[in-house]
């Protein structure tokens, strides 16, 4: 809508009150004042902003994540190490990593944005699994090790060079 006009209507209206300005409005253009004011209401129904969208609840802690998956007691001290590995970012350390992992026991990883994000689906996944299991998963990326992708990549990059320095000599 012009600017200029909106700004000479709202003048009008401070001077004159709204019913006169509505009034003359219905007069000059031979309309209903009734269906004037609706018009009016239906312009400013499309023209108000939008309310803004709440914003999400707080962001549970781990340990009340871990709570609420009601875990068998022999179950849950190795959840709350597999959680302390997750924030320790020991495992699962890049969100690629956690999304291939969900996906891979079935669950949709969806659009999530962060690691912190994906922890409920993470504990959640892994409440199914039998202690023994859990266990072997502890074990396993602890022995494992454990590096970011920048690890494994200069370890690739620095073997051929090792090899080549130490078959030099042969």
């Amino acid at each position: 809508m012009n600017r200029i006009l909106t700004i000479q209507v709202q003048l009008l209206i401070a001077q004159y009150g709204r019913q006169q300005v509505m009034e003359a409005l219905a007069g000059t253009d031979g309309a209903d004042l009734s269906a004037l004011q609706g018009e009016v209401e239906s312009l400013r129904v499309r023209t108000e902003p939008k309310p803004k969208a709440k914003r999400s609840r707080r962001r549970k802690s781990p340990r009340e994540l871990i709570r609420s998956a009601r875990l068998a007691p022999d179950i849950e001290p190795l959840m709350e190490r597999i959680v302390a590995g997750y924030q320790g970012k020991e495992f699962l350390p890049e969100l690629w990593r956690v999304k291939k992992f969900l996906e891979s026991e079935g669950v949709p990883a969806g659009n999530l944005r962060s690691r912190a994000d994906a922890l409920p689906k993470v504990i959640g996944t892994l409440a199914n699994r039998s202690a023994e299991s859990l266990r072997r998963l502890i074990s396993h990326w602890e022995r494992g090790s454990g590096g970011s992708d920048l690890a494994v990549l200069a370890d690739a990059i620095m073997r051929p060079v090792q090899r080549v320095a130490s078959g030099a000599g042969d």
